[in-house]
């Protein structure tokens, strides 16, 4: 017995659209919603609130301290010594004599993110910034962004807010946060300069941002002079100065580390804190009650970048004087390693401290209360004082970090059902209590050597204790966010397989009599899951088949969601918790009830082929878990491939056969084979390119591809050269396309038109290409002529950013101007999108991206038409409308998965922004703005994000696939990645390390609505496009014979016989 296909009625379809409607709404819904579980589970601020402040009682070595903080200093950058006239000498000779003679010195080693915010949080507050700061605060998106960046929306404690007054000046990124972050702001004073002085423009000296600094605070101490209210203010005990000096940071960024301009602003500044600490003596009357520290931010690497945890980033110097810091030890000077090892000061010890280490020295210094969410330990080798006063500052280190243990112990046991508490705080000798009264205990007896060493033990403890409370629950939450993205998948794979699959053309292929056979077994089988009055042919509708304990799976669902709900309510949990928790039980419950589509398709694959099913299933699971480890190391998912333009367009523009495949198939494959090289060089890294000509002096792309690594930023040839090259591919390819134009928008005319193509068509394609190739060669102009000026200094010419903006803008709303509402041909059609967005790669290019652009293209187009001929060579398909999915579907929506990925990750690491340097946007805009120069940078990383849904766009017309059909199959299967990237996100590390997980794992779950805005792209860009099938175009023979023989005027007016074009086809079939 057989089942008859039938058409499936505008009813049905009108059902199926509706289901699919639903489907996808469920499914932004629920993704948009478990987007925001990881920072509910890993990016919960550890900052708690309500500890007594603590202090040291004893009288203060200081009434003031100097905090100058260098952003963007090396440590080796300060010590070492510099060659200059065959001697060598110091570029901070005040400093120098101050580590020689008078403090105490060492390298202060910061923690990832070396960035300039958390590194001052870290040495004014005490702890390491978490990454629930930056993404907490009442606005949405860029203005919650920018709030987080520039002022700390989480409100903690600093040594700021706890002294008398603070005087800051500097850098208006830095200093409004301490100020809005202070109890009472009027506290914190501060002197700032305008965003716009920060200036990335080769022609600005950015010491003019440290001179702003001294200046004023030369101008703050004159002013006292005849302001008797401001003179007493000065001298009030437990004042704090901070000055922020951010020319090192900027003049790094611009000219690197080892350039004359870093060095002489080291020098500048060693001067500029020599005149401060005369000017201070001199209006104390060398009173010998000031502390100066001196310290930096974060470090930089040779590329002049930072925010990974490179020790040119991570080592940074510390210098202490004054009131209260121990001279320098000559005695046994120990502490050096190979790194100090030239810097000519072996002769006193070196005393390395970690970067929260700051804040309890300098809170200790002057007397105040500790910081209430201080980590920090206090490095006691810097102090000068009486044994109980370092042993007594020790314990209020120590018990200042207890505080917060506890109140956070206190709040998860008086809400946890069944609390397990830290086992190495709460035993019977290592109790809080216990522990303090040993050291209160140890200091009566003036054992202060073994205090201060309990004390540390107490604070490490403590440490623990906060990272074990922190992450109680997360055992808990990954189960339910696990459960809910697997019942996601199940559901949704359910609908794909019932709509597309046991549809229409699979029962004309002869799949009903297999299927009716399965349905059969599953009778015999397993009566209690299908119900006797049930006709096996419903389940090809799974959406109307209910399973006959629908009531008791309902019970069981609203049973569980009720306990759940239940445990929240008790442990006090956020409110989205419960939402978190009705997702799974929703959709397991109607994955039991509505999972008959699914059992047919396994049983039916089973019992065809079990060894073929088993395989295919193992291959996309494999092939997904492949491009996790692609995203996670993508030196693997992008990059170029040279090839000739001229004989890679002759691919495209030939009729495809069974040879075809193979050839293209091959050219495609050496393609991918170097697109690794792309990623391989990241953006600090330089190619150096030759080019060559081959052949009969055609152009060969670049020619010979030399790679010149380069060592610690040390290159051999400008990333520009890389830009202009591909600039240059992209103009040869674009030229020989207009010079064979005819040829090129004739030969894939259908014949079934009985007309080639106007000619007027194809003269208004040529102009329009034309002005796309003239904006590409002004684009390079433009990089070329602004890369020299900025390089020579003289900063970025006002006619060369205009021009660049309206390049920019024009070329790339081409595509939704011409053509938008006309048929041209496919491969037109995308030509003038490739060619619209490639100014703007051009523009924002500072390495290989462009070349990557060029050859990316390349590679989709030739997937595309591998695809196309795979599809022809299968069989006739004489009937046009959509066709059911096949299990050979699944490669073509694994390649798009794949090409998404690297449309992503090939221009860098869009995962995190700060992965990308913002030299690339110097043609554009110099002046410091972080989010428009991040908003250029994303634009640039979506132009390859927008040539893939246009060849996509293309694809599934070609391969006869309804609309959604990919996109479903994708999105059904991409939370496999997604349930890794979840796993894999990261709470410590650098925030280039920690953003990375964070947006792998945001890519993959917002999946399902870039999928929805991927569709409406491409039918924006290319739903009109004339898309022939394969064997439907006209042999280029035949249109040179034509043109020959007949002339272009006849082909403007006339026909080519159908007929004769046929009669020449089939006698050359015959002839092979």
């Amino acid at each position: 017995m057989a089942l008859t296909a039938t058409s499936p009625s505008s009813s049905s379809s009108s059902s199926s659209s509706s289901s699919r409607n639903v489907l996808l709404l469920i499914g932004v819904i629920f993704h948009l919603i478990y987007i925001l579980s990881i920072f509910d589970i890993y990016f919960k601020s550890p900052l708690v609130h309500g500890m007594t402040p603590h202090r040291v009682e004893l009288s203060p070595p200081a009434d003031r301290l100097f905090l100058f903080v260098a952003d963007g200093l090396r440590a080796d950058k300060l010590y070492q010594l510099y060659e200059e006239g065959g001697q060598f000498v110091t570029k901070a000779p005040f400093l120098r004599d101050i580590v020689l003679h008078h403090g105490t010195w060492g390298v202060s080693h910061t923690r990832v993110p070396t960035e300039s915010r958390p590194g001052h949080v870290a040495i004014i507050a005490g702890f390491y910034e978490d990454v629930s700061a930056v993404t907490t605060g009442p606005y949405w998106m860029g203005k919650w962004v920018a709030f987080g960046w520039t002022m700390n929306p989480v409100t903690f404690d600093s040594v700021f807010n706890q002294s008398e007054h603070t005087w800051s000046f500097g850098s208006p990124d830095i200093l409004p946060m301490f100020q809005h972050g202070a109890s009472d702001p009027s506290r914190v004073e501060t002197f700032m300069y305008g965003a716009h002085e920060e200036d990335f423009s080769s022609g600005k000296d950015a010491t003019a941002l440290d001179t702003f600094v001294f200046d004023h605070v030369d101008a703050l101490f004159r002013n006292a002079s005849h302001n008797p209210n401001l003179a007493a203010r000065l001298r009030r005990p437990g004042v704090i100065f901070f000055l922020h000096l951010l020319g090192l940071d900027t003049n790094g960024h611009i000219f690197r580390p080892h350039s004359r301009e870093y060095v002489e602003n080291i020098a500048y500044i060693d001067k500029g804190i020599r005149e401060v600490v005369n000017l201070v003596e001199k209006f104390y009357n060398n009173d010998g009650r000031t502390s100066y520290v001196f310290t930096a931010d974060h470090g930089m690497n040779n590329r002049g970048a930072h925010g990974d945890g490179h020790p040119d980033n991570t080592r940074t110097p510390l210098i202490a004087w004054g009131a209260g810091i121990r001279k320098p030890n000559n005695t046994h000077p120990t502490g050096h390693d190979d790194f100090s090892g030239d810097w000519g000061l072996g002769e006193v010890q070196r005393n390395d401290v970690k970067q929260a280490d700051i804040a309890p020295l300098m809170a200790s210094l002057v007397g105040l209360n500790y910081p209430l969410n201080s980590v920090g330990e206090l490095p006691l080798v810097y102090l000068e004082n009486i044994p109980l006063f370092k042993a007594q500052a020790s314990f209020v280190n120590a018990k200042g970090i207890l505080a917060q243990y506890q109140v956070k112990y206190d709040s998860k046991q008086r809400t946890e059902l069944f609390f397990q508490p830290f086992a190495p705080l709460s035993n019977a000798t290592h109790s809080p209590s216990i522990l303090v009264s040993r050291v209160q205990s140890l200091i009566d007896t003036a054992r202060y050597d073994e205090a201060e060493e309990l004390c540390l033990a107490l604070i490490d403890l403590s440490l623990r204790g906060l990272r074990y409370l922190q992450t109680y629950d997360w055992l808990f939450l990954r189960g339910i966010v696990s459960a809910g993205y697997v019942g996601w998948m199940l559901y949704s794979l359910n609908h794909v397989v019932g709509t597309y699959v046991l549809v229409g053309e699979a029962a004309a292929e002869g799949f009903d009599y297999r299927v009716w056979l399965v349905l059969c077994d599953l009778f015999e089988c397993f009566p209690p899951l299908i119900p006797q009055n049930i006709s096996p042919i419903t389940l090809y509708q799974p959406n109307k088949f209910h399973h006959p304990f629908s009531l008791q799976i309902n019970l069981l669902a609203a049973t569980t969601l009720s306990t759940l709900f239940t445990m929240l309510y008790v442990q006090e949990m956020p409110p989205m918790y419960y939402v978190y928790c009705t997702f799974p039980v929703f959709f397991w419950s109607e994955v039991l009830k509505r999972g008959g589509a699914l059992l047919v398709v396994v049983k039916t694959g089973l019992a065809r082929n079990w060894l073929g099913s088993v395989g295919l299933v193992v291959g996309v699971v494999a092939g997904l878990e492949l491009l996790v480890e692609l995203e996670s190391f993508s030196s693997s998912t992008s990059g170029f491939q040279l090839f000739s333009p001229r004989s890679s367009l002759r691919v495209l523009c030939s009729r495809c056969d069974v040879a075809t495949v193979y050839t293209r198939a091959g050219s495609l494959a050496r393609r991918c084979l170097t697109d690794s090289v792309g990623s391989l060089l990241s953006l600090h890294q330089r190619v150096h390119v030759t080019t060559c000509r081959e052949g009969r002096g055609h152009p060969t792309g670049v020619g010979i591809l030399r790679i010149a690594w380069v060592g610690h930023g040390r290159s051999i040839c400008c990333g520009d050269d890389l830009g202009l090259a591909g600039g240059a591919l992209i103009l040869a390819t674009g030229g020989w396309t207009l010079w064979n134009s005819e040829r090129f928008f004739i030969l894939h005319r259908s014949v079934k038109d009985k007309t080639v193509t106007n000619m007027q068509e194809v003269a208004n394609a040529r102009s329009v290409i034309t002005f796309q190739l003239v904006m590409v060669a002004t684009s390079v102009v433009l990089v070329y002529d602004t890369t020299r000026s900025l390089r020579e200094k003289t900063g970025l010419p006002v006619v060369n950013q205009i021009v660049s903006w309206i390049v920019l803008v024009v070329s790339s709303s081409i595509p939704f101007i011409y053509g938008l509402r006309s048929n041209h041909h496919f491969l037109q059609r995308l030509t003038v999108i490739f060619l619209a967005f490639a100014p703007t790669m051009i523009l924002l290019s500072l390495s290989y991206e462009t070349l990557f652009y060029y050859f990316f293209c390349a590679s989709i187009l030739l997937w595309m038409l591998i695809e196309r001929t795979l599809y022809a060579v299968e069989g006739p398909h004489p009937n046009a409308s959509p066709r059911a999915l096949r299990p050979r579907d699944a490669r073509t929506a694994l390649i798009f998965l794949f090409f998404i990925n690297v449309a992503f990750f090939g221009t860098g690491n869009i995962a995190s922004v700060s992965g990308f340097q913002l030299e690339s946007v110097y043609r554009l805009t110099t002046a410091f703005n972080p989010f428009f120069m991040g908003g250029l940078i994303v634009a640039k990383v979506l132009v390859p994000f927008l040539a893939v849904s246009a060849v996509l766009g293309v694809l599934a017309r070609a391969l006869d696939l309804p609309p959604f059909a990919l996109f479903l199959v994708v999105l059904s299967v991409t939370d496999v990645q997604t349930l890794n990237f979840f796993y894999l996100v990261r709470d410590d590390g650098s925030w280039l390390e920690i953003g990375t997980s964070i947006s792998h794992f945001c890519i993959s779950e917002g999946f399902l609505v870039l999928s929805i805005l991927l569709f409406l792209v491409s039918h924006l860009l290319v739903g009109r496009a004339a898309v022939t099938r394969v064997g439907e175009g006209i042999e280029a023979s035949e249109v040179e014979e034509l043109v020959d023989r007949k002339g272009k005027e006849e082909i403007v007016e006339g026909t080519l016989d159908t007929r004769e074009g046929s009669r020449r086809r089939k006698g050359k079939a015959t002839s092979s």
